[in-house]
């Protein structure tokens, strides 16, 4: 509710509602949640799902097409066309990250098992996008501001508080 008043003048008054999307934002996010936190069939099967409801029909089709396309090439997933890949932890975390893509929301990341670059394990930063140059890796500016391109499986999603929108 928001009350107005000008010297003067009478106040005036509005009421505001706003309703939640059963798919919206909010679903995206357990979805995540849920993505990062295990690799069960289900949870892939809901962000599937979500990519057909949330976004335009075109939308969707290159999204999901993407999304299988990464799951047979990068995760050896041999599903039958139009199904749902197998999920891994690597796989999902792609996913997850393209959902909160959709939404135009940071995915926040901690590196973990670093080989080449043991020095920058456990140091945190958001997924910036897909590797133009490498499709099996993301590129990731760490909080000091540093870029880095990484594969998925060295990428844990984190939860830093709330979801914040993409910065420029």
């Amino acid at each position: 509710m928001l009350r107005a008043e000008r010297q003067g003048k009478p106040g005036q008054t509005e009421i505001a509602t706003r309703t939640f999307e059963a798919d919206g934002p909010v679903r995206a996010v357990k979805i995540v949640e849920a993505l990062t936190a295990a690799t069960r069939p289900e949870d892939l099967a809901d962000a599937f799902a979500w990519f057909e409801n949330k976004l335009t029909e075109q939308d969707a089709h290159k999204r999901l097409q993407f999304i299988r396309h990464q799951a047979r090439s990068l995760h050896g997933c041999t599903a039958p066309q139009g199904s749902v890949p197998l999920p891994t932890r690597a796989f999902n975390t792609e996913v997850a990250y393209m959902m909160l893509d959709s939404l135009s929301l940071e995915f926040d990341i901690r590196l973990t098992g670093l080989r080449s670059a043991t020095h920058l394990n456990g140091r945190e930063g958001v997924i910036r996008g897909q590797d133009p140059a490498k499709s099996e890796r993301w590129t990731a500016r760490l909080v000091d501001g540093t870029c880095v391109s990484v594969k998925a499986a060295n990428i844990v999603h984190v939860r830093r508080g709330t979801y914040r929108r993409v910065s420029p």
